[in-house]
């Protein structure tokens, strides 16, 4: 976290302060709290914060490692003087995983003419598709031919479709 403001403001000018807050890791349940310095007054901030007296508090939620939020913090000098103005942050600690759903499903298309003639070679062709979300390996398609039929003397085919 890290907290810049001007190096000077006017007397009753509000000027901006920023508040840039980076997640190292997985954090839960993040908060930042800032208190209105004594000699100033609190006009605005962005994102908007819940206002208990002085006390500003931002409840940002969960953060991803690397996820950066900024909070913006207008404030007005009521005094002359320095103005010194702190913000902390908590957070739990946040462990997370993942699986990936898939829904496996594949195609099998057979295309053989509609006619032949006895005795004749009937060219057959199977196309597989992969029409699911999921990788298929070792594939493997059989296709037990009509009874009457053979090729090359079996009366059932099979091939790796990888």
């Amino acid at each position: 976290m890290s907290k810049a403001m001007p190096a000077e403001a006017s007397l009753g000018k509000e000027f901006m302060a920023e508040v840039k807050l980076t997640a190292q890791a997985c954090a839960a349940n993040v908060v930042v709290r800032d208190a209105v310095p004594a000699n100033a007054s609190y006009v605005r901030s962005e994102p908007a914060a819940t206002v208990d007296g002085k006390q500003l508090t931002w409840a940002l939620g969960n953060l991803d490692s690397g996820d950066s939020r900024t909070i913006k913090l207008w404030l007005k000098p009521e005094q002359e003087g320095v103005i010194v103005n702190c913000a902390s942050v908590s957070a739990d600690p946040r462990t997370c995983a993942s699986t990936r759903v898939v829904h496996p499903a594949i195609q099998l298309v057979k295309k053989a003419p509609a006619e032949v003639v006895i005795c004749d070679v009937i060219p057959m062709t199977l196309t597989v598709k992969n029409s699911g979300s999921s990788a298929l390996t070792a594939v493997k398609v059989s296709d037990p031919l009509p009874a009457g039929l053979s090729s090359e003397g079996k009366t059932s085919l099979a091939f790796d479709a990888g």
